[in-house]
């Protein structure tokens, strides 16, 4: 079985909102984003260089700040092509240096998504995954739910001692 190390947040994780939240606070900090988006984020979360600096490289949970920006991207990636193109990237990114890997050649590919962020951008995943030849045919935005669900279900067979 083919496997591709997904790298955790910093090396990689793309796909993810964290990919999508550090893509776009760098480039609310290098002031690159169009100035109405930037004025917009800069009046709901009223942070600057310091203050990210000092969750990202000082917080308890770094990922996690970083995350918490992706829906703030999400929501306007319908009506702004700056936050559109975040997505996107992020979600090609995804396609093209992990999923293609476990595509054959010449092959369609089917494949599940599981996650909040990426059930968030189902129509965008779908549109692009078959630009690809990959067709996501799953959705579980929560898949503990899933587990647990299976696990509660799941009929154990004892083991061979009589345990359980």
């Amino acid at each position: 079985v083919d496997h591709i190390p997904p790298l955790g947040y910093i090396l990689g994780d793309e796909g993810g909102g964290v990919s999508v939240g550090r893509r776009f606070i760098a480039d609310f900090i290098k002031d690159l984003l169009p100035p109405s988006l930037r004025d917009e984020f800069a009046e709901e979360y009223r942070l600057d260089y310091e203050k990210v600096v000092d969750a990202v490289y000082k917080g308890r949970n770094p990922s996690g700040f970083l995350a918490s920006f992706a829906p703030f991207v999400v929501q306007r990636a319908e009506r702004n092509e700056y936050a559109r193109k975040i997505v996107t990237d992020n979600f090609r990114n995804f396609i093209e240096r992990a999923l293609l890997a476990y595509r054959r050649p010449g092959e369609d590919m089917e494949a599940g998504v599981t996650g909040a962020f990426g059930c968030s951008c189902r129509p965008l995943l779908e549109d692009l995954g078959r630009e690809y030849g990959i067709y996501f045919v799953k959705f579980i935005d929560s898949p503990i739910k899933v587990l647990s669900g299976y696990h509660e279900n799941y009929n154990f067979a004892p083991l061979e001692n009589g345990e359980v």
